[in-house]
């Protein structure tokens, strides 16, 4: 598959928006479906097809990237895969990560997620337990009062031990 890489003559650099299974993933209306999109086994538009997302898919997915790489020559180090993640009650959650987070350091490359601490909206705080009421993350930001919020969610240490690797 050829992806459409943007690179600009005054840089070296090139920069690839690769969608995921965005509609299940990072889409707070999936939370509100009456069956909500799982992953993995989420079938999406993709490529002018279909894809069923998977561990494989997502590392085949990313994988491009570094199969564009070493076809400049360049390094998979030279990779950095940025700004994934997903809503964090999406039940599904963990087990994404994880699996970016796999495909990424199977090939060498490095990975930022998205986002730590977000300061206007909790959907991606992985910091934040799924047990904090709706609307508290909201009332404690307005009244100073952020210190007060429980930072002891699963989804954040499996993101730290991915880091320590």
């Amino acid at each position: 598959m050829v992806m459409p890489f943007h690179q600009s003559a005054n840089d070296s650099s090139c920069h690839e928006r690769f969608p995921t299974p965005y509609a299940a993933a990072t889409s707070a209306p999936n939370l509100k479906r009456d069956a909500p999109l799982r992953y993995p086994g989420v079938t999406t538009d993709y490529a002018g097809g279909k894809q069923t997302w998977d561990r494989a898919a997502v590392a085949n997915h990313i994988g491009v990237a570094f199969d564009w790489a070493a076809a400049q020559g360049l390094k998979p180090t030279r990779i950095v895969v940025a700004e994934f993640g997903c809503m964090r009650l999406w039940p599904d959650c963990g087990t994404y990560l994880k699996d970016v987070m796999h495909a990424v350091d199977a090939r060498g490359g490095h990975w930022a997620f998205y986002s730590f601490r977000e300061d206007v909206w909790d959907g991606m705080d992985y910091e934040l337990p799924a047990s904090l009421k709706p609307g508290r993350f909201y009332w404690l930001a307005e009244n100073g009062k952020r210190d007060r919020l429980p930072r002891d969610e699963q989804l954040m240490r499996i993101l730290e031990a991915g880091m320590k690797h």
